[in-house]
């Protein structure tokens, strides 16, 4: 008669099977934890997925200095000032889109009256040649940084330092930027060039006219570093 081997209890295999689960877990997590730090073939393990090159998005600081004159109906002939700025611009990618705060102080002298204008505006800055970025050169860049402009201001005008009074602008503006130092590089040195045509509506008394409206042309420098904020 043939002998048969007891049947161990269910409670003994669950145990053997729960004790081979863990010893092959504890096998298996220390492998996967190195294929995950490891790198993969043929990256650069410095590489954090952003490039210093650039792609026309950017945060930028910058200044700009010039030449003011008025067109208003008082005057005979225009009568030329000076304007002085500070700007934040912020870009997308390939700049299609650019916003502007803008800070603007700017004088004019009459002889018998003259006139401090402040400015706090914002814009929207339109870059039709933005896919010339795509050239990957400074020439191409700078071609690619032609921009219209649009924006919006509240505005405050003082007359012989006493009178004054508070009003909003529309502008309206062309203007082109080039790179000095090496926009890929992770940021870079610009200068620039812009004329502004804006109308302000203030009532500072006779003889002016309440559609106060300037045009400027000014050089500006500021510097880029490439990429967003977030």
């Amino acid at each position: 008669m043939r002998h048969q081997s007891p049947t161990p209890p269910t409670h003994l295999l669950a145990q053997r099977h729960c004790v081979v689960a863990a010893l092959f877990l504890l096998l298996l997590v220390p492998r996967l934890a190195l294929a995950e730090d490891a790198p993969s073939p043929g990256v650069d393990p410095a590489f954090d997925g952003y490039s210093d090159a650039w792609t026309g998005a950017f945060v930028g600081l910058g200044a700009r200095g010039g030449a003011s004159w008025l067109a208003s109906p008082f005057t005979e002939k225009s009568q030329l000032g000076w304007a002085f700025n500070v700007d934040v611009r912020i870009s997308a990618v390939l700049s299609l889109v650019e916003a502007e705060l803008d800070y603007g102080l700017a004088g004019h002298d009459f002889g018998e009256t003259s006139v401090l204008h402040h400015t706090f505006g914002a814009f929207l800055n339109l870059h039709p040649l933005f896919l010339v970025n795509l050239g990957s050169d400074a020439l191409w860049y700078a071609i690619a940084a032609f921009y219209l402009q649009a924006g919006l201001s509240l505005d405050l005008i003082t007359r012989d330092g006493a009178t004054r009074d508070l009003g909003y602008g529309t502008h309206f503006g062309v203007g082109l930027d080039f790179p000095v130092t090496d926009p890929d590089d992770g940021g870079a040195l610009w200068l620039g060039v812009l004329y502004r045509y804006a109308l302000t509506q203030v009532d500072l008394g006779p003889p002016f006219d309440t559609d106060f409206s300037t045009h400027t042309l000014s050089l500006s420098i500021a510097y880029r570093n490439n990429g967003l904020l977030f």
